[in-house]
């Protein structure tokens, strides 16, 4: 299920848990309302890979998502800002934290730039 890179899908690159999707599109044809500034479009998505399904999510950003997969509902938080995340199970009340690492690809077809976001290891919840 890898796919890194350009071409993205609804699930997680690789076998990941999860991750954020960020793609931006530039618009520079002078179409805009500010003649010579370029538009920007970004479109920012949540991924999850659980109990065999992919569960896409469109999101504002940095930010939480929830969603229930495997009958249970549960929240996924990222804020890339500060390098980290983390997954809510509401129907216990478990907590896991993660540290994340983005990647980033240019030139692709249909966006100007993707990155992605994933966990990278396990690290205490200290926030």
């Amino acid at each position: 299920m890898s796919r890194s890179g350009c071409y993205q899908g609804t699930c997680p690159d690789y076998v990941l848990p999860f991750d954020l999707l960020l793609q931006v599109l530039v618009i520079d044809d002078g179409s805009g309302p500010y003649p010579g500034v370029p538009m920007f479009f970004e479109h920012f998505g949540g991924r999850v890979n659980d109990c065999g399904q992919c569960i896409y999510a469109q999101t504002g950003r940095d930010g939480c998502w929830g969603f229930t997969s495997c009958g249970r509902p549960q929240e996924i938080c990222i804020d890339r800002g500060n390098a980290r995340a983390h997954r809510r199970y509401y129907d216990n009340g478990d907590r896991k934290c993660y540290s994340i690492i983005g990647n980033s690809w240019s030139n692709c077809e249909a966006y100007d730039f993707t990155s992605v976001f994933s966990p990278n290891g396990e690290v205490a919840c200290s926030w």
